[in-house]
């Protein structure tokens, strides 16, 4: 029911006059009626009805009511819902309409493509599309899970509970190494957006773009894949207040396995006389979440509007980390000139505050003495501010201190404006242009107490340590398109050709501060105190740099008869981040697709459609100016006058490349799309094989007549990969009426195989070896061992190690040799290593169902990820029956445990298979039934759980796949690659790792 108080109208109206400027159309009648299922006599709740020509409409309620005021000269409503055939009723004397919709429309749903959209039935390539109704549900805080398991091909994992986490997404597996692994995201038509700029609530549809001839169109960004993203809209003709709310709980699923306090005394650990659950001590016991979302969206005439406000309030389970953010949306639409022109307006800002805590404390609550105390009174305890603390061991620290000493925390912002006009120049020509502007301003600050053990005052020097980190993001986007569409008789013809500039500058600024701090209590917000600035032994950083990409591209659609379908695309790139000669690159695509079930007449299938593509897309570095040789300042001393420093000197500190190209991926692709059973079995079968030339990766080896200083990006590998996709929905029950049950269930599969064809040439060294070691294993004792070499001819993801063969008397660890001879492991060389598992996937599956029954409903789903290993690095370490250690670290005892092995090493026996399936969401709800002339349309009450169940052997937190490594960090140390993971190194299981959480939440959705 529509709320009836006029208070709110008129602001409504005064809001959209302003904004607008335009007078509107009144009403001159008033339509009511209702709409039902044409094969069970259902009311459809949410059916979309349309005043024919105008903006004008409204969505039935839940007894499949509607009622609209038309504008006059309206001749025919159009009626629409999802997976139903739309329908245009002729308007009568009569002001009551009632309308049976008739199912099958899955065929006549909209997929959003690259700069439009096609029915279902004319996708020629491999494209997903997701509903808002068919996205995850419960505590979602990041869109990508939206998604999760819901498309065949794409995987998002993120092996960690931390709140602030980034997701890692992989389309078809890797597609490049040095440049973008993540699909391009594109959010209402504008490319590059942050998705964290899109609160999940304000979010329509999402369409993935698979292969290369769905893809091309968006040219050099295109090889990871593209995610566009649609959000909501309003409706004119009615006003909608819709509020939302969630609390929800986070708790640990599981922890390393260690020896209780006793266990470790019996071991031979050292007794401090304590008993410390340490990750008590360090986790949150309310570890609550909360969202609320309010939207208000409507619109009169030819104007329509949608307004929503987002507060999320997220707690991590570790102590001081979790995050506050405030997001803003505003959509605009107005018609003008008999509908010819149409302007919109998107608004988008978003305020993030967030604790980022320090996932270290959760692997030296793992391995600290757990006879330890947490405070000390004693001269020490004042020493380190009051807690206790081991001193002189090596990666020993109190985790609890860690949580209390230090501070990493910062604030992100977001806002994006996106402005588009387009005009109908004659029936079926419209030209558009569109202007975005995205602007992100981040800032972080890190303190670590003078008293600290960890960083701040490391080996209790009690100096403290501070870091500052801002940065700033301006991206300028414009568009123009035109598009022109013509039936000719049977042939459907639809041509679009556009330009689009895109430019981006970015400026950051660095500074840190060591020795020296009076006071903790300004935190990093004294930093100028620090001794070894005011001593001027370090100095500030700053960098300013830029980016641009200028295209063309155009696209041919035909449709025959519904029969036959082809499309055929081309853009032509240029980009400032390559070298001279080498910045504009071409990127065609082609498609075709045919109807089996219409030309041979086949009754059986309401579709049977084969379709096959070709494309080309690219990938650009990850950085700017590497074709140009770097040079950074350096200072320079005077000799005589004792070293001081009297000016400074540029030096080349990275090699140029003047042969720097873009990176090309050709993609194969072949289809079949089926829609059977009265349309209620439906899905795709998909086949894929890609070619990926001029990859980019940067070599360390500088080649011979370059700077020795440091080394060069360069085209010089190739990648091939190929896989099978599957999906199906299929509709098991649907009831009569509204009361009985329905059931709805899908299931995707996903498989890839890469392999690393070349990555080096003559001129492009990896070194004499002729592989890459890659990842070292880590402290202390193992640095200078390897997990993954990198080879060429084989597939990525292999973990390399030496196959165990057990202990030799001493509990030394013995492996086989190449010739099958056991020797210590310390004798074996990199030639005797064998692969002990791959970090990479092989089948991906995603299981789905909805069932309805009265005013409940319930959603589930489960994913499953088979193929996979891992590292376990907390049992390489500290499951071991070390004498010496054990004084110093707890252990870790799972099903391997082994007594007689008694030194840490890297080998075969600590790779584990890690195969898993999960009931990643369960959600059950209530609709309640409203008495007549409620100002309440909707209520719906719900229980949610996220990440409920997890079946595995893995002896590890987690089993989901780590697609990228960030390195080895110890004794207090940084990860080398902390914020640019190595997407050539998977499946490790760092000891650094945030646990896993499972989420239990309850919901409200109120409308009006």
């Amino acid at each position: 029911m529509k709320l009836k108080f006029d208070y709110l109208k008129k602001c409504t109206l005064l809001l959209v006059s302003l904004l607008a400027m335009s007078s509107f159309a009144f009403a001159q009648r008033t339509i009511t009626g209702m709409v039902k299922d044409a094969d069970g006599k259902e009311s459809l709740i949410g059916a979309s009805v349309l005043a024919e020509g105008t903006t004008t409409g409204t969505v039935t309620d839940y007894d499949g009511k509607f009622s609209l005021n038309v504008p006059a000269g309206v001749k025919a409503l159009i009626f629409s819902y999802t997976g139903y055939n739309t329908q245009r009723v002729e308007l009568g004397a009569s002001n009551n309409v009632e309308v049976s919709l008739k199912g099958g429309t899955v065929l006549d749903q909209v997929v959003v493509v690259g700069y439009g959209s096609l029915k279902s039935k004319q996708v020629t390539s491999a494209v997903t599309s997701v509903k808002a109704e068919d996205f995850n549900k419960g505590n979602i805080n990041d869109p990508v899970q939206l998604l999760q398991g819901k498309v065949a091909g794409l995987s998002i994992a993120r092996p960690s509970g931390d709140p602030n986490g980034s997701f890692e997404i992989r389309l078809r597996g890797i597609s490049t190494i040095g440049a973008n692994v993540q699909p391009l995201v594109v959010v209402d038509g504008i490319p590059g957006v942050d998705l964290k700029l899109v609160d999940p609530n304000d979010i329509e549809q999402i369409d993935v773009l698979k292969d290369g001839s769905a893809s091309a169109i968006y040219g050099a960004r295109a090889s990871s894949g593209v995610i566009i993203v649609t959000t909501k809209k309003g409706v004119a003709g009615r006003t909608d207040v819709d509020y939302s709310t969630l609390f929800a709980k986070d708790n640990i699923i599981r922890t390393p396995q260690v020896m209780s306090a006793d266990d470790y005394l019996a071991a031979g650990g050292t007794n401090l006389n304590n008993r410390t659950d340490w990750y008590k001590q360090i986790t949150n016991s309310g570890a609550f979440s909360q969202i609320h979302n309010l939207s208000l969206s409507g619109g009169v005439g030819k104007t329509s509007y949608r307004a929503a406000f987002n507060y999320r309030g997220a707690k991590g389970i570790m102590l001081n980390d979790g995050f506050d953010q405030l997001n803003g949306r505003f959509n605009l639409t107005q018609k003008a000139l008999n509908d010819k022109l149409t302007f919109t307006l998107d608004v988008a800002a978003t305020n993030r505050n967030s604790k980022f805590g320090f996932a270290e404390a959760f692997r030296y609550a793992t391995t600290y003495n757990p006879t330890a105390p947490i405070f000390d009174t004693t001269s020490t305890g004042v020493k380190f501010g009051g807690f206790a603390q081991i001193q002189g061991q090596f990666d020993g620290f109190n985790p609890y201190a860690i949580t209390q000493q230090s501070t990493n925390e910062g604030s992100q912002k977001r806002i994006n404006l996106n402005g588009r006009l387009s005009y109908e120049l004659m029936k079926g020509l419209t030209v558009s242009s569109t202007y975005g502007l995205n602007r992100r301003s981040d800032i972080y600050g890190q303190y670590y107490s003078r008293f600290a053990q960890f960083k701040g005052g490391a080996g209790g020097a009690e100096k403290g340590l501070a870091s500052r980190f801002s940065e700033d993001e301006v991206s300028n986007f414009f568009n123009t398109t035109a598009e022109y569409k013509k039936d000719f008789g049977k042939l459907g013809f639809n041509v679009l050709g556009g330009y689009e500039y895109q430019d981006q500058l970015l400026e950051n600024f660095a500074i840190n501060g060591a020795k020296g701090f009076a006071t903790d209590a300004l935190k990093y917000n004294n930093i100028e105190s620090a001794e070894n600035i005011l001593k001027g032994l370090v100095k500030p950083e700053s960098a300013k740099n830029g980016r641009t990409l200028a295209s063309f591209f155009g696209r041919v659609a035909l449709d025959y008869d519904d029969t036959y379908f082809a499309q055929i695309a081309l853009r032509r790139d240029g980009s400032s981040m390559l070298a001279e000669g080498n910045k504009w690159g071409l990127f065609p695509a082609v498609s075709a697709g045919v109807s089996i079930s219409k030309l041979a007449g086949l009754t059986s299938f309401q579709n049977l459609k084969i379709r096959a593509g070709y494309g080309v897309t690219g990938a650009l570095p990850g950085e700017p100016y590497l074709s140009l040789t770097n040079y950074r300042p350096v200072p320079v001393s005077s000799g005589t006058a004792g070293n001081v420093v009297i000016g400074s000197s540029f030096v080349p500190v990275r090699n140029g490349n003047p042969d720097l190209k873009w990176e090309q991926k050709a993609e194969i692709n072949v289809g079949i799309d089926f829609l059977t059973l009265n349309s209620r079995l439906s899905g795709s079968l998909e086949y894929y094989s890609r070619n990926i030339t001029d990859l980019l990766y940067y070599f360390a080896n500088t080649p011979a007549g370059l700077f020795e200083r440091d080394g060069i990006t360069a085209n010089a590998g190739e990648l091939t990969s190929s896989g099978f996709e599957a999906s199906f929905n299929y509709q098991v029950f649907k009831s009569s009426d509204k009361k009985g049950l329905s059931w709805n269930t899908g299931l995707n599969l996903g498989t890839a195989k890469t392999v690393l064809n070349k990555i080096a040439n003559d001129k492009f060294s990896i070194g004499a070896a002729g592989y890459l070691k890659l990842a070292n294993v880590g402290a202390p004792g193992l640095n200078d061992d390897f997990i993954t070499l990198v080879t060429e001819g084989q597939q990525l993801g292999r973990l390399m190690a030496f196959d165990y063969a057990g202990v030799d008397k001493d509990g030394n660890p013995l492996g086989r040799a190449l010739n099958g001879e056991t020797k210590l492991l310390k004798d074996l060389t990199d030639a005797d290593r064998i692969e002990a598992g791959n970090g990479l996937p092989r089948l991906t599956v995603g299981f789905s169902n909805q069932f309805q029954l009265g005013g409940f409903d319930l959603n589930f789903f489960f994913r499953a990820v088979t193929g996979h290993s891992l590292v376990n690095e907390y049992r390489v370490f500290y499951e071991n029956n070390n004498a010496g250690s054990v004084k110093d670290y707890n252990r870790i005892k799972t099903k391997y445990w082994d007594k007689n092995i008694k030194q840490a090493s890297y080998n075969s026996y600590y790779v584990e298979k890690a195969d898993f399936v999960k009931l990643d969401n369960f959600t059950l709800g209530y609709v309640f039934t409203l008495p007549a002339g409620s100002s309440i349309s909707k209520l719906r009450l719900y229980v949610s759980g996220n990440n409920l169940l997890t079946f595995t052997n893995y002896t590890g937190v987690d089993p989901e796949v780590r697609y990228s490594d960030v390195g080895a960090s110890d004794n207090g140390g940084t990860a080398p690659r902390q914020f640019n993971p190595d997407p050539l190194v998977s499946g490790v299981d760092r000891r650094t790792n945030y646990f896993a959480t499972r989420s239990f939440s309850v919901g409200l959705n109120v409308g009006f």
